[in-house]
């Protein structure tokens, strides 16, 4: 199922990142982001970032990049909370680029998964609340590229996919 809209936020309690999604037909979803699987995945997203702009040495251009696609974030609601919606503890995400995007399906046990597909403006600024979040729960910064790092600031925890 194809996720049109997601919210991301830290929850301190348990220690995750919670992405809320909601898909075409309003179904809403559930899932827990652990710090050990977005640490490995934010190498592989970054880096074809990267490559996919053909800057593989230009920080001072990725940098820019990276702050013009926050600032363009639109002030959208969130996705509700939903008190029905499956709750599932993501186990692994297979991650997939077109020559402008990139899919990410997230799989829980057996499940097919969901799939969240991004255009490179709105992988920066998911990757630029998720940095967010990681500065808030307080977990390690090493992994995230300094072209993100200086573009960090308070920034909403929501985008609109379509």
């Amino acid at each position: 199922m194809d996720l049109i809209r997601i919210t991301t936020q830290y929850v301190d309690i348990e220690d995750r990142i919670v992405l809320l999604g909601e898909s075409l037909g309003g179904q809403r979803e559930e899932f827990l982001l652990t710090q050990r699987l977005l640490i490995r995945m934010l190498p592989v997203l970054t880096v074809w970032l990267v490559k996919s702009e053909g800057m593989t040495a230009a920080q001072a251009l990725n940098s820019f990049k990276q702050g013009s696609a926050l600032t363009s974030l639109n002030n959208s609601p969130p996705v509700p909370h939903d008190l029905n919606a499956q709750r599932s503890l993501v186990q692994s995400v297979d991650i997939s680029y077109g020559e402008d995007q990139t899919r990410l399906r997230f799989r829980s046990n057996a499940q097919d998964g969901y799939v969240l597909t991004l255009s490179k403006d709105q992988l920066r600024q998911w990757l630029g609340i998720l940095y967010s979040a990681f500065v808030q729960a307080d977990w390690p910064l090493a992994s995230w590229p300094d072209w993100i790092k200086g573009e960090a600031s308070p920034i909403q925890r929501h985008v609109y996919l379509h």
